[in-house]
């Protein structure tokens, strides 16, 4: 698909859900995209930056994956996945078994790095992993790390006792 026919149908997307945050890859194509979101569409992702005094928005859009945000989503998404499965056993987690097809073949490859098995893709698995990690921090600020429980109702499912950020 065209990158124009792609940020249209992401607008579409967008307002079909409330008018969701849209938080398209900006690496490669992913800039014309964003061209096209940021003339046409309110609610586009802001990137967000840890500093030492704690999580800030540095007023760029979109996201970009590089060396430093990638281990960032992807210990997100394993970590928001780890504690939904365990506290919600019968839960079906993820629908798309396009998705989950993905992630049985989501594996660490030889450099170490989390990546598609030979042969195998992991567009959807990183699609998924930027999601999760764009709501994390439009919502509570911060990421799900390994050092303190997630927020409120994030994995039970009950409402959130904290406000969301908006």
């Amino acid at each position: 698909i065209d990158a124009s026919e792609f940020a249209v149908f992401l607008i579409a997307l967008g307002y079909t859900y409330n008018s969701a945050i849209v938080a398209n890859e900006v690496n490669g194509i992913g800039q014309v995209v964003l061209v096209k979101l940021r003339d046409s569409y309110h609610n586009t992702y802001v990137r967000h930056r840890d500093t030492a005094a704690g999580v800030k928005m540095d007023g760029k859009l979109g996201w970009n994956t590089d060396q430093n945000t990638r281990p960032l989503m992807i210990g997100n998404a394993k970590r928001l996945f780890r504690e939904m499965a365990t506290i919600n056993k019968n839960l079906k987690i993820i629908r798309s078994t396009a998705l989950c097809a993905e992630l049985r073949t989501f594996v660490t490859g030889k450099n170490g790095r989390p990546e598609a098995a030979h042969g195998c893709f992991d567009d959807r698995v990183i699609t998924w992993c930027i999601g999760l990690t764009a709501c994390m921090y439009e919502t509570y600020g911060k990421l799900c790390s390994d050092d303190e429980p997630p927020p409120d109702g994030l994995v039970t499912g009950e409402e959130s006792h904290q406000s969301p950020k908006m």
